[in-house]
């Protein structure tokens, strides 16, 4: 019998904890705010992506770069982007051996990405 009243206690405290941690706002989803992510929509993406130093690396005549470029749409302009034909210097220091090839931190990811990919990579936020 002691240890059914030790459970119920038990099973009471849990709930109390998790319904005032709740409360509290500690349950709730933390989304980025940089400022430029309010609307979720492709322009603030690629603004985001910028902010926070995310960078694609491509090249006119790459199939996969024009998908990803056709992702963004018009949003594409705010898109940190190197075109490696007109400098290659910077591809080469960068260590970029695929196109497209986004620099996201000091990470290095290779292809195309889904655009909510990249705002999950980036802290951006976009539905």
């Amino acid at each position: 019998m002691e240890n059914m009243h030790l459970l119920l206690v038990a099973v009471v405290t849990v709930i109390i904890v998790v319904t005032g941690a709740c409360a509290t706002g500690f349950c709730t989803a933390d989304v980025p705010d940089n400022g430029s992510n309010v609307t979720g929509s492709k322009e603030a993406l690629a603004k985001c992506l910028s902010e926070n130093g995310a960078r694609m690396y491509g090249v006119d005549a790459c199939s996969h770069c024009q998908h990803q470029k056709s992702l963004f749409g018009d949003a594409f302009q705010y898109v940190d982007y190197t075109e490696c034909t007109r400098d290659r210097d910077a591809c080469r220091a960068a260590g970029i051996t695929a196109y497209p090839t986004w620099v996201i931190g000091s990470e290095i990811y290779k292809g195309a990405l889904p655009l909510e990919t990249l705002a999950g990579l980036s802290g951006c936020y976009y539905e």
